[in-house]
């Protein structure tokens, strides 16, 4: 998703127990090449969206009764196109299937009538359990949805399959993936990195790359201890038949906040250099925070998040994780909005709410 938009913001620190964010420019991050390891006195922050959360568990006895998480959201032709997964039951509930809401303005969402619009493959299939972790491209007239499934009840995807549009909302899973199925990538084989898992988390297309550019579809994986979640990268000129990087992973856990877990990595682009807002945690505390890159393979961190959970008892109390930054287009204020799953500690139920970055439009480059 290429974003034509200003400017940016980033970084956070803790001072006295408050949380704050320096302010940056996207002439600081793009010119300079690096982001400042200390405070600067003209701070601001990303606000809470005060009526989130902005997509919210449906009915009793619906697809999605108990959460919606995960999302990945497009703005097309005047519309928020927000793609998520739910399910029925408890946090560790299956069947998982995955649905969409759309918003004129980015805070009031509208479920789609014709929900879940990705369901579970016939028995027997390689997602016959659950589909997951929807992140789509809309490139011509196709919009791609890549998406984590699984025929078994963990909470892993055993691959990445794909399912394409030409409305974005009415998606048909292809037929032409690996040995005839959905699925274009395959978690990895015994004793590598990603042989437990091998989820979807960012697509973008390439125009740079190969003769006549490239799907970068970005992952996160785990060996079979399930503890160290990384980030890995495929490629392909087609869209289906992907191959994986061989320096993978080109994102693991080092920084301390970030112990074991690296998932959720929402890259996009500015001024061809790229950014990738992501969550990690450490014990039970996600935290969100971002990197960059010039190649869109070798990654530096910010050292600091800039975003964790709300206040006790507040909607968004345990975790949160799964962030997209967005750039309204048409925005007269030119803010930034990144949305983010939260879990409520008292429930488990996961939501989607919004985050406000509200002056974007006075740093100017």
């Amino acid at each position: 998703m290429q974003i034509n938009r200003r400017n940016f913001i980033k970084t956070l620190g803790l001072v006295g127990g408050t949380l704050i964010i320096p302010r940056l420019t996207f002439a600081n991050i793009v010119n300079g090449m690096s982001f400042p390891g200390g405070l600067q006195s003209n701070v601001t922050v990303f606000d809470r969206y005060a009526s989130n959360p902005v997509i919210d568990a449906g009915s009793p006895g619906t697809w999605n009764a108990h959460s919606v998480r995960s999302s990945d959201v497009l703005y097309y032709n005047g519309l928020y196109y927000q793609y998520y997964y739910g399910h029925i039951d408890n946090p560790n509930s299956y069947p998982r299937r995955i649905g969409m809401s759309t918003s004129s303005d980015g805070y009031n969402y509208t479920s789609y009538a014709g929900n879940p619009i990705l369901d579970l493959g016939s028995e027997g299939e390689w997602d016959d359990c659950h589909v997951t972790f929807p992140t789509v491209l809309k490139k011509g007239s196709t919009w791609y949805m890549y998406y984590g499934g699984d025929n078994e009840i963990t909470n892993g995807s055993n691959g990445t399959g794909l399912a394409t549009s030409t409305d974005g909302y009415t998606f048909t899973k292809i037929s032409n993936g690996i040995e005839g199925t959905s699925k274009i990538l395959q978690k990895g084989g015994d004793g590598t990195w990603d042989e437990a898992h091998a989820a979807p988390s960012s697509i973008i297309w390439r125009a740079d790359q190969g003769e006549n550019g490239e799907f970068w579809l970005y992952y996160s994986g785990v060996d079979i201890s399930r503890v160290y979640y990384k980030i890995g990268l495929a490629k392909s000129t087609d869209g289906i038949n992907f191959t994986k990087y061989n320096g993978n992973p080109i994102f693991s856990p080092s920084a301390t906040w970030e112990s074991s877990l690296i998932v959720c990595f929402g890259v996009f682009e500015y001024n061809s250099v790229y950014y990738a807002v992501y969550s990690a945690n450490t014990g039970a505390n996600h935290k969100i925070g971002i990197a960059k890159s010039i190649d869109g393979i070798t990654w530096t961190r910010t050292g600091m998040y800039f975003f964790t959970k709300g206040n006790s008892s507040a909607w968004d109390d345990y975790f949160v994780l799964a962030p997209r930054l967005i750039f309204p287009q048409n925005d007269i204020n030119q803010r930034a909005l990144m949305y983010y799953t939260a879990v409520e500690y008292a429930t488990g139920k996961n939501r989607i709410g919004v985050a406000i970055q509200q002056h974007i439009g006075n740093f100017g480059i």
